[in-house]
C-alpha cells in the first residue's frame, strides 16, 4: 500500500515539475530564436535529477519524484514533446490495480501475508516436532522437515519486515509479530536439540506429552490464520518434561509464543 501510494504521489509531483519546465522552456515559450536548435533544458533536467538520485533513495516517493523528470527528459529528447500525461495516467492506473486487486480487499495485503506466513511457519514447526518425537523416525525425513521449518520461518520473518515498513495505519501493529517469529526459531532450535538427545539414547517423551504439544501448536497455527487469540490450553509444567531438558525448552518457548500471539 505504501509503495503504491508513494509511487502515485512521486509520479504526480515529477510530472508537474517537468510540465512546468516544459511550459517555460519548451516550444512556443519564446526563449530560443532558432526554432531548429536542439533543446538544451531537458539535458539540464536529466543531469540535475541524476545528481539527486543518491539523496532521493531515502524515501520511495522522493525517489520516484526525481526519476520521473529524468525519464521524461529522455523521452522528450527522443521526440515525444508531451510524455507527462501518458506517464501519469499509466502510473495511476497501475497503482489502482495494485490497490484494488491486492491490498484493499485484504486478500493480498500485508496483514493477510503475515497471517498466512506465520501460520505456515507454526505448522512447519509442529510437523518438525511431531517427527522428532516419533520413535524410529527416519533421519532424512527429520532433516527435510527441519529445513522446511527454517524456510517457512524465513518467509514469515520477511513478511513481517515488509509489513512493518508500511506507513500507518497499514503496518502500525504488524511489526509486533517479529518477536513471535524469533520465539518460533528458538522452538525449532530446541526441537533439533531434542532430536539429537534422543539419538544419543535419551528416554523417549511420553506420547501424551507429545500430543499436547502438537495440539497447542495446531491451535496456535489456526489462531494466527484466523487472527484470533490462541485457545486457553494447559501446557505441561516443567516437572512433566524433566526427562528431556530441550523438550522443556520447547514447552517454555511455546508458552512464550502463545502469550505474544495473545497480546
Amino acid at each position: 500500500v505504501s509503495r503504491a501510494l508513494s509511487r502515485a504521489l512521486g509520479t504526480a509531483v515529477g510530472v508537474a515539475v517537468f510540465g512546468g519546465l516544459a511550459m517555460l522552456f519548451g516550444p512556443g515559450a519564446g526563449v530560443s530564436p532558432d526554432a531548429g536548435a536542439p533543446a538544451i533544458w531537458p539535458v539540464v533536467v536529466a543531469a540535475v535529477c541524476s545528481a539527486l538520485i543518491p539523496v532521493s533513495v531515502r524515501h520511495f516517493a522522493l525517489q520516484t519524484a526525481v526519476l520521473t523528470p529524468l525519464l521524461l527528459s529522455l523521452v522528450y529528447l527522443g521526440g515525444d514533446t508531451d510524455p507527462g500525461f501518458t506517464r501519469l495516467t499509466d502510473t495511476l492506473l497501475a497503482c489502482g490495480v495494485v490497490l484494488a486487486a491486492g491490498a484493499l480487499p485484504g486478500l493480498g495485503g500485508p496483514r493477510a501475508q503475515v497471517s498466512v506466513r506465520l501460520s505456515l511457519a507454526v505448522r512447519a514447526t509442529r510437523d518438525h516436532l511431531d517427527r522428532v518425537l516419533t520413535a524410529e523416525a527416519p533421519y532424512a525425513t527429520r532433516l527435510r522437515l527441519r529445513r522446511e521449518a527454517y524456510r517457512a520461518l524465513a518467509d514469515a520473518r520477511r513478511a513481517v519486515e515488509v509489513a512493518g515498513a508500511e506507513h500507518p495505519p497499514f503496518g502500525r501493529d504488524l511489526a509486533a509479530w517479529a518477536p513471535v517469529v524469533f520465539a518460533l526459531e528458538e522452538i525449532v532450535d530446541a526441537v533439533t536439540a531434542c532430536g539429537v538427545r534422543l539419538d544419543q539414547g535419551a528416554p523417549q517423551p511420553e506420547p501424551a506429552l507429545a500430543a499436547r504439544l502438537r495440539a497447542a501448536l495446531s491451535d496456535l497455527a489456526d489462531a494466527v490464520a484466523a487472527r484470533r487469540p490462541p485457545t486457553d490450553l494447559v501446557l505441561p509444567a516443567g516437572a512433566a518434561v524433566g526427562d528431556c531438558a530441550t523438550l522443556a525448552d520447547v514447552t517454555a518457548g511455546l508458552r512464550r509464543v502463545r502469550d505474544l500471539a495473545a497480546g
